[in-house]
């Protein structure tokens, strides 16, 4: 019998903050169900532009018997307060840590096709699908 995983991480939403509180803020929604091995989801943004100085967030969540459903919060400053108009783009992604059935850890993204492959050969679990189609979710911000 072949067991399914689905991760879907979807769209982002950028929210402009009032100058006392995060530059940025990204609302990501995770959905992860029947990843058995999985024990936490780590979320990644990045904001990025000509000439700005990259500035990233990262929150990680706890998965509890293969699944998480939930949107994901994540929250940061621009690491150069002066290049905050610099800004015009964001990406997030997502970290999937798993401990092996050999009681290893791991870790894969869904950037490639490697992540996932190497998953399904340490764990015996096949990764079914993902979206978005290349493991990042990305646009411009407002």
């Amino acid at each position: 019998m072949r067991l399914l995983s689905t991760v879907v991480a979807t769209a982002c939403f950028a929210a402009a903050s009032p100058a006392f509180a995060t530059d940025y803020t990204f609302n990501v929604p995770v959905r992860i169900s029947n990843l058995r091995f999985a024990e936490s989801v780590e979320v990644t943004c990045q904001t990025s532009g000509p000439g700005y100085t990259p500035s990233r967030g990262t929150v990680t969540v706890a998965v509890t018997d293969g699944s998480y459903s939930g949107t994901v919060t994540v929250a940061f400053n621009s690491a150069h307060p002066l290049d905050r108009a610099l800004a015009n783009a964001y990406q997030c992604m997502l970290l999937v840590h798993y401990r092996r059935p050999d009681g290893g850890y791991g870790a894969f993204d869904f950037t490639d096709t490697f992540g996932s492959t190497r998953y399904t050969s340490q764990t015996g679990q096949s990764v079914a699908s993902h979206a978005p189609e290349h493991g990042w979710t990305t646009g411009t911000l407002p």
